[in-house]
């Protein structure tokens, strides 16, 4: 499975990722009468680690960033492509227009009267996302704000079941959500659909449960398909780890703690620091008291 991982990365030329086999940590053991041995394997970068986010991670695995959709039937049939643009940190221009078509789909202005699916097919979606002319995505400029019609279609709902067994259909269709499967070297891509708001503007709200959603939320995230097994079966996806909110969570830890230790005592601090540049005995006690003087603690 790793030769053919390495294999497939070779052949996309500029990916800069090699997977190497680690067999000094493995476990053995035994399934289906048979002994099995599971090797750890890690991804080494030969640029170096790549950056946080998602589009210049996967630019590195990939060797390019993502600039095309695909959507494959759910049987025999032909898979469609649209292009896409993901330069823009928080939205992959077409998705919210798929969102909006696909959320129609599934409802009727004639009540009782399901609608026709016949004609939803990964060329319809690829249509619907090409809709979105933009060079470039922008939430403060978007293409659609379908959040709240695409999110009910997808609530749980005892109530909400027709239409989720709609929109599951259409899912079907296109090969998306839980029906999509990607091919090594290809991506998984989730985004976020916006809502609109009552001054029209976007709204990371959800319809789709009853719960608030994350308070660290994103645009979009990609997971790229690097490896998957003889079967067919299962696969193995690459994807960046964004450190922002941990790394906020203990800055903001470390402040506390030292507004804790020196309260009282901020002045004099300030004054020991002071000396400190002034002497040149800490080369980091000048950006210690620029640092102190621009939080303006009030200096009793």
């Amino acid at each position: 499975m790793v030769d053919r991982a390495n294999a497939a990365h070779r052949e996309l030329r500029s990916s800069e990722v090699t997977f190497v086999r680690q067999p000094e940590h493995a476990i053995t053991f035994g399934h289906g009468g048979s002994t099995r041995r599971l090797e750890r394997v890690v991804p080494e970068f030969s640029a170096g680690l790549p950056p946080d986010p998602c589009v210049e991670f996967t630019a590195s695995v990939l060797g390019d960033s993502p600039g095309l959709v695909i959507f494959r039937p759910a049987g025999p049939g032909v898979p469609a492509v649209s292009p896409v643009n993901a330069e823009d940190s928080f939205e992959v221009t077409g998705m919210q227009r798929l969102a909006q078509a696909m959320a129609a789909a599934v409802d009727t202005v004639a009540p009782g009267v399901a609608p026709d699916l016949s004609g939803v097919d990964p060329a319809w979606a690829a249509a619907a996302t090409n809709q979105d002319r933009r060079a470039m995505g922008d939430v403060g400029r978007p293409a659609a704000l379908a959040g709240q019609q695409y999110g009910s279609a997808l609530n749980l709902a005892p109530g909400n079941a027709s239409r989720r067994e709609r929109m599951d259909e259409v899912e079907r269709r296109i090969g998306v959500n839980k029906h999509a499967w990607a091919g090594i070297g290809e991506v998984y891509c989730t985004s976020s659909i916006p809502a609109e708001a009552a001054d029209g503007s976007a709204a990371l709200t959800s319809y789709a449960h009853d719960r608030p959603i994350s308070p660290h939320p994103w645009g979009y995230s990609f997971a790229v398909v690097v490896a998957e097994s003889e079967d067919g079966q299962a696969q193995v996806a690459l994807k960046n780890y964004t450190h922002w909110p941990e790394l906020g969570r203990k800055v903001r830890e470390a402040v506390e703690q030292n507004l804790r230790r020196y309260a009282g005592r901020f002045a004099e601090l300030r004054e020991r620091l002071a000396q400190q540049a002034a002497a040149g005995t800490d080369a980091r006690a000048t950006l210690r008291v620029e640092l102190a003087d621009a939080g303006g603690c009030g200096w009793e």
